[in-house]
């Protein structure tokens, strides 16, 4: 072999092993360490998960007679026994002050009654003007328009919930929205404003903003995240965020978080690695911290499957790369390099 071509091998050779050694610039690697282990973490704080454990003392109102508020419309039934033995219906709806507003005996305080306070009330008013002496009323509801609850994001039919009981609870909305959508994350929302003292209408204060894991709630049934909602509450189901798998992999791509995820899955998402190319002891984990810094985490993926290493649960936006190995690489190189000189040298021949 001439002189020059074994230089241009030696180039060849060296600028393989360069190329599969070279690590990515700015980045911290990090060892796994007990802060890594293959634990989920929850996506509901602290604060949240008191939040919704403190609403769970308001369930006992599910049960509860009705109370009236503002546009409920109610259908008064006055039964005039001594009069003409006639019965006498008022349909009428409860204004936003919370009042209803019958003939012959004024404005009546409905909101926060039940229907059967409500009919007392009535009596009572018809007995003392005397205009019955005794008086048999009744008291139905006809339209519920008091207790809204929005559901918008990724659920199978998002809309203006009108609820009929005084309270419900997460898993019961969710159910009337027809489910999680397929594009669903892992965190729902819950957006509420404080009423205020006067009129029970939402206030201007700043919402307050309540985080739960579906995943805790609804696959390990943890009840005490069921948060009890109430009129005026906002439930929000973002679509899930992704992460990447590329480098020496078959199907290389973003894919979405919908559910729990760890690396071993991930991989298996990306149709595995190729083995060919890349070394499944050499991958690396990136993952941006909370201070917006990259690290890189290494990753044995032999070592996980063994269960010698713990199979890490994916973040948001997390990237595995699934790297080679100097010596991957220098036979991958090698292979190319040869095989380029026996097609030359076999064209030369022929």
């Amino acid at each position: 072999m001439k002189k020059s071509t074994q230089i241009s091998l030696l180039s060849a050779i060296f600028g393989v092993g360069l190329l599969f050694c070279t690590g990515c610039g700015g980045s911290k690697a990090r060892p796994l360490t007990a802060e890594s282990s293959a634990v989920r973490p929850s996506y509901t704080d602290q604060a949240s998960r008191i939040l919704a454990e403190h609403t769970l003392a308001q369930l006992s109102q599910q049960d509860q007679d009705y109370r009236l508020g503002p546009g409920d419309v109610i259908e008064v039934n006055i039964f005039e026994w001594e009069l003409s033995e006639k019965a006498k219906t008022v349909p009428v709806r409860v204004s936003q002050k919370g009042l209803v507003s019958l003939p012959m005996i004024g404005d009546l305080q409905a909101s926060g009654e039940t229907v059967w306070e409500l009919k007392k009330q009535i009596e009572e008013r018809l007995q003392a003007g005397g205009y019955i002496r005794r008086p048999q009323v009744s008291v139905i509801i006809k339209e519920f328009h008091s207790k809204k609850i929005a559901v918008v994001g990724s659920v199978r039919k998002p809309a203006v919930y009108v609820i009929e009981r005084n309270v419900t609870t997460l898993l019961d909305i969710l159910s009337l929205a027809g489910g999680l959508s397929d594009r669903a994350g892992q965190i729902l929302y819950v957006i509420r404003r404080e009423p205020s003292a006067s009129d029970g209408a939402t206030s201007a204060a700043k919402p307050t903003t309540v985080t739960i894991d579906l995943h805790e709630l609804m696959e390990r049934c943890n009840l005490s995240l069921n948060m009890v909602l109430r009129h005026g509450d906002i439930v929000s189901v973002p679509q899930a965020e992704r992460f990447f798998v590329y480098g020496y992999v078959k199907e290389p791509g973003a894919f979405s978080l919908t559910k729990p995820t760890t690396v071993l899955e991930a991989i298996a998402m990306a149709q595995g690695v190729d083995l060919e190319k890349g070394s499944p002891s050499y991958c690396m984990l990136k993952r941006r911290s909370s201070s917006g810094e990259e690290e890189l985490i290494p990753v044995d993926l032999e070592a996980i499957r063994k269960g010698n290493k713990p199979n890490l649960y994916l973040e948001p936006n997390d990237i595995i790369d699934v790297r080679q190995t100097w010596l991957k690489g220098f036979g991958v190189g090698m292979g190319k390099i040869f095989g380029g000189i026996g097609m030359g040298l076999g064209y030369t021949l022929n």
